[in-house]
């Protein structure tokens, strides 16, 4: 991670410079970690179904063992905590990811916001912020929407 685009986040918070770089597997990584960390710090009561979707989605979509899972929540937590660092965050994201890339972080906030069968307005207001930070459309945002739709559809029907 010594020249990935989180490291400088990090460093810069802590008022050193870095060197930039380009995304790595495991920026992706730490970048969907932060925003499932937040969508789950969204409604302000964390708990174990959206933990453990969080888990979930990092075993099967990110093919990461446990040790790595816990890895990218300790780190998810510390980018989290400061605004300033998540903002940065998110305008990095914005600028290095591709679309597809960038609606698969969107998606995977939103498998967290279900998770508990229930969407508070808190997460709903979190959900049109991460659209926005991440620089999707509506119908991008829409699209991943009404792709876990069906995901859960296909699903309850088997």
């Amino acid at each position: 991670m010594e020249n990935s685009i989180f490291k400088k986040l990090i460093d810069e918070e802590e008022g050193q410079t870095a060197q930039s770089g380009k995304p790595s597997d495991w920026d992706l990584t730490v970048a969907v970690a932060t925003v499932l960390y937040a969508a789950i710090r969204a409604d302000t009561n964390i708990d174990s179904y959206e933990m453990n979707k969080f888990a979930d989605i990092f075993k099967t979509h990110l093919d990461v063992n446990d040790e790595e899972v816990g890895h990218s929540l300790e780190l998810a937590e510390q980018l989290y905590k400061s605004k300033t660092t998540y903002d940065k965050f998110c305008a990095i994201l914005q600028t290095s990811f591709n679309a597809e890339e960038r609606q698969q972080i969107y998606t995977a906030a939103w498998k967290i916001i279900l998770s508990d069968n229930k969407v508070d307005p808190s997460e709903s207001a979190f959900a049109v912020s991460l659209r926005n930070q991440l620089g999707l459309s509506m119908e991008q945002a829409l699209y991943c929407v009404k792709a876990l739709e069906l995901e859960k559809e296909e699903a309850n029907k088997k």
